[in-house]
């Protein structure tokens, strides 16, 4: 979410709504789901590629580095057991089915926060 602000995926007049929530979460006023879901909301409004783009982008700057070779010798070791490996998280979708392709877990295993984007 700060991320997505930081580089402009969301307006000004949305980012200052969305800090303001932030900060009623931070404070224990709202609940983490609550947050979640409002913050899908605000992607609905953006084009499926750009959304896409971004979380490729996020994943490559954040996270990427932070993959543990073990983890991913791990994930392999378990799915050549025969074990069905499923990735849960409640950061978006598209973050999460980008960071899975690393280990070879389809997006079809993902459960994840998702939201509905309407196409025009």
């Amino acid at each position: 979410m700060v991320w997505s602000i930081e580089v402009g995926l969301v307006s000004r007049n949305a980012s200052d709504w969305i800090d303001s929530r932030y900060r009623l979460y931070q404070r224990g006023e709202s609940p983490r789901s609550r947050c979640a879901v409002r913050w899908c909301s605000f992607t609905t409004a953006f084009v499926r590629i750009e959304l896409r783009h971004a979380a490729q982008e996020y994943f490559r700057t954040h996270i990427e580095a932070q993959i543990f070779p073990r983890m991913q010798q791990l994930v392999a070791k378990l799915r050549s057991l025969g074990t069905e490996i499923w990735a849960v998280s409640s950061t978006n979708n598209w973050v999460i089915e980008e960071g899975v392709s690393r280990f070879e877990i389809p997006a079809s295993r993902v459960l994840a926060a998702c939201v509905q984007v309407l196409m025009a």
